[in-house]
């Protein structure tokens, strides 16, 4: 009797947790209404409740002996880095600025929005890397985090040495990325993909599940806690 009574308790003390955490949730998207709130350049498109991104071109034949577009998803063709009016000025960075230390970053595809986050926010989501090259490049292509007019790397062609289940040759496995804001305020958060060291061999991203989630505040962890108390007083007053 008394071990239920405290299963009982705990149970419900998980479920007013939960409860606390699922409503802390500042921004979510599964991507099930495509892309609305988003901005994109180049192949940015959405088959079905997830975003993919590629660096395909629609009138070069970056996957020879394939025809010119075959991995293009969206009719919409990579864009440009490196240039005016590139990639990277319209996503808010300087030129050279997805160029890697071994390489310069030649075409590629992303997508962006505008949040309001605070410090100790966390950002999570869901990816999968893949791509047409055969083996891994000495000057690998990658996708990127953007947050703000920071770059962080996602993965790149070293993390997908698998078999596919898409048309590429080679894919990652499906993980969760996290990141924790450091700053509170407006910040540019997005995502992309570049070509590195040539034109060939189309690499994408896919991503899903976004969410920002706050760290609870001291107080509502106080409230959280002090409920618990309630309850497990509360039950033990019934064993």
């Amino acid at each position: 009797m008394r071990t239920h009574a405290l299963v009982r308790c705990l149970m419900t003390a998980g479920l007013v947790l939960a409860s606390g955490a699922a409503s802390a949730a500042v921004f979510a998207d599964n991507f099930e209404s495509g892309l609305n709130g988003w901005f994109t350049a180049g192949d940015v498109s959405n088959p079905g409740g997830y975003i993919a991104l590629t660096t395909a071109s629609l009138t070069e034949v970056d996957d020879a002996p394939l025809p010119a577009g075959v991995f293009n998803f969206s009719g919409v063709t990579a864009v440009e880095v490196g240039v005016a009016d590139g990639l990277e000025s319209r996503i808010g960075l300087t030129p050279g600025a997805l160029d890697t230390a071994d390489g310069f970053a030649y075409e590629g595809s992303a997508m962006w929005r505008e949040l309001t986050v605070s410090a100790g926010d966390t950002l999570r989501f869901d990816w999968l890397f893949a791509t047409s090259e055969p083996y891994v490049d000495p000057l690998p292509d990658y996708a990127f985090l953007l947050i703000g007019d920071q770059v962080i790397r996602i993965a790149d062609e070293s993390d997908a040495p698998f078999p596919p289940t898409t048309p590429f040759r080679r894919e990652s496995n499906r993980s969760t990325f996290e990141y924790v804001f450091t700053q509170s305020g407006a910040v540019r958060l997005g995502f992309g993909i570049v070509d590195v060291g040539d034109y060939t061999a189309t690499s994408a991203l896919a991503i899903d599940n976004l969410s920002v989630t706050p760290v609870p505040e001291p107080s509502g962890w106080a409230l959280l806690l002090g409920g618990l108390g309630v309850i497990v007083a509360s039950a033990r007053r019934r064993i």
